[in-house]
Order: C-alpha cells, then sequence, then structure tokens
C-alpha cells in the first residue's frame, strides 16, 4: 500500500518509497512542532528515513526523500502562494 507517491506530484517518489517498505521503514504521521507535520517513513529510532511530505500550516510542502533525519536526493517543493509554485531540486 503507497502512501506517499500515490498522487501526481508524488510520483516521482515511487521507487524510493518501494524501497522504504522492502527495508522494513515504518509509515508515520507525526507532529514535528507547532507549525510543522511530517507523513513517511521512519526508522526504528523515529528518525525520518526513506520517503516522506513536510506539511507547513501555511501549505508550504517539502516531498522527497530523506536519510538520518534530513532531507536526501530528490526533493519537490510546493509553495501555496496565489497559485501552485513547484520546485524539483536535487533530482
Amino acid at each position: 500500500l503507497l502512501r506517499v507517491a500515490n498522487t501526481p506530484n508524488t510520483q516521482f517518489l515511487l521507487q524510493a518509497e518501494l524501497r522504504a517498505i522492502y527495508q522494513g521503514l515504518q509509515y508515520r504521521e507525526m507532529q514535528l512542532n507547532e507549525e510543522l507535520r511530517y507523513h513517511g517513513y521512519v526508522d526504528q529510532d523515529g528518525q525520518r528515513e526513506g520517503v516522506g511530505i513536510i506539511i507547513r500550516t501555511d501549505g508550504y510542502k517539502d516531498y522527497g526523500e530523506w536519510h538520518l533525519n534530513k532531507p536526501h536526493g530528490c526533493q519537490k517543493v510546493e509553495l501555496a502562494d496565489e497559485g501552485a509554485f513547484s520546485l524539483v531540486i536535487n533530482c
């Protein structure tokens, strides 16, 4: 069951999500602080690992790959100001 790479905006993460599932990483949705939520995979210590989405209360979204709790690999950023703006970096 895909949790992250299941929309047109996130399909670029399909292989990375399949790898996360194969590695036995667990999917979690968690509040990081008052403004940030994380929807994605974590390792046994609860650190962001594999693929996930950071969502800010202002609509900003950062889709991408994570390693050791930090962005790693492909990332796509969406700003929710007056229309959609997407920027793909580090692919």
